[in-house]
């Protein structure tokens, strides 16, 4: 059954929370970049200049959240495999939501909604975005909110940024600065604090290395997930 998470049940490929499908967004109005990391026979294999910001910072709690990008063949597979993965990560404080269906691609949105509360509710947030259309920062709302700015277009929207837990002020700079004149690049594009933003970065690193070293232990997915 061709479903992200059944391929890590298989041995011939292993799928770090599945498919953590990320490629870069080629246009100016795309915040994050989405790419590609594969466990393929219990080895990452990478392609991003960057560094890899995989799932294991949302499952160990450091980020808030991330997209990526699932190819399938039937509707109603994708739909039990999301609420299958649903059952057992919800307890621990992960939800997995579908944004937006293409023909053969399904854009899932996992995230941690505590975090993503706090983050809405951080200052100035609410009024940047207002200029987008949102009325309230209910995480709810706004997750449904950008699930409809999504549908109606082929590109991504602005606010974005906020939803995957980038600093508003980078967000706000990526914006303002046409995605250039970044002072350096990791996980996201930085404009404002480069010293913490690096902390993070290598916070991030640190992380996948830990993950898949304890991937390649044979520790579950349940198990490497830190319960909210």
């Amino acid at each position: 059954m061709y479903i992200f998470f059944d391929f890590f049940q298989k041995n011939y490929c292993i799928y770090l929370f599945n498919v953590l499908l990320y490629r870069q967004l080629a246009t100016a109005n795309s915040q994050d970049s989405i790419r590609l990391s594969i466990f393929y026979k219990r080895k990452l294999a990478v392609t991003n200049s960057n560094g890899v910001i995989c799932l294991n910072n949302i499952l160990s709690k450091l980020k808030t959240a991330n997209l990526i990008n699932v190819p399938f063949k039937n509707y109603d597979e994708l739909i039990s495999s999301v609420s299958h993965w649903n059952a057992r990560l919800g307890p621990k404080g992960v939800d997995l939501i579908v944004l937006k269906l293409c023909e053969s691609t399904a854009l899932i949105y996992v995230c941690r909604k505590c975090n993503l509360q706090r983050d809405l509710n951080s200052d100035g947030v609410l009024d940047f975005l207002k200029l987008y259309g949102y009325k309230s920062t209910d995480v709810d709302y706004c997750i449904n909110r950008l699930s409809q700015r999504l549908s109606l277009s082929a590109d991504f929207p602005h606010e974005v940024g906020v939803f995957l837990g980038y600093p508003l002020d980078d967000v706000i700079g990526f914006i303002s600065n046409r995605g250039q004149n970044s002072k350096c690049c990791g996980c996201w594009k930085v404009y404002c604090n480069e010293r913490e933003a690096l902390k993070t970065f290598s916070k991030f690193k640190k992380c996948t290395k830990i993950y898949c070293k304890l991937w390649s232990q044979g520790r579950s997915i349940i198990k490497l997930t830190v319960a909210a």
